[in-house]
């Protein structure tokens, strides 16, 4: 499981080292889809962040693209929550301090991970960032409850064992 999180952890920070330009999706949207194919069969869908103001209709790929890197966010942070919850798992039994140390450790990565971001070229850190990432990390926690809820209820029906 160390190893599990140690490469989880060096993909976070091998994609924040990445230049805007190495990350951008655009150049494949605009191969797959015109302007005109994505406005035509997308609904008026508007996201403000920052001060920027994000829309499908006016401005696809960066819509796409925006929605794709924040989404990317949540699951990389999703997954490290998981990961890091499920160690502690053997060493912290209550709920409370083992949450408590998953969210303030994927706080603390995602620090970080935005101040190595920031000295990549074209690539700015945000705290909202941090917050997106942080999100992520509880989802996570929360998708390995679930799954842990499903499995003890399965063993005292009379279900199998993991």
């Amino acid at each position: 499981m160390i190893l599990t999180l140690t490469l989880w952890l060096a993909a976070i920070f091998s994609f924040s080292s990445e230049t805007y330009q190495q990350q951008t999706i655009i150049p494949i949207l605009k191969k797959l889809f015109s302007e005109a194919q994505i406005a035509a069969h997308a609904p008026d869908w508007r996201i403000t962040y920052k001060s920027y103001h994000y829309s499908i209709q006016r401005d696809p790929y960066h819509f796409i693209e925006f929605v794709f890197r924040k989404g990317a966010h949540l699951f990389m942070y999703g997954i490290l929550g998981a990961i890091l919850f499920l160690q502690l798992r053997r060493r912290i039994y209550s709920l409370y301090v083992r949450t408590l140390l998953t969210l303030m450790g994927g706080a603390l990565v995602a620090f970080v991970d935005e101040w190595n971001q920031k000295r990549s070229a074209g690539r700015f850190s945000t705290i909202d960032d941090v917050l997106i990432d942080v999100t992520g990390a509880a989802a996570g926690i929360l998708i390995m409850l679930a799954v842990n809820s499903t499995k003890e209820n399965k063993n005292q029906n009379g279900g199998y064992k993991m």
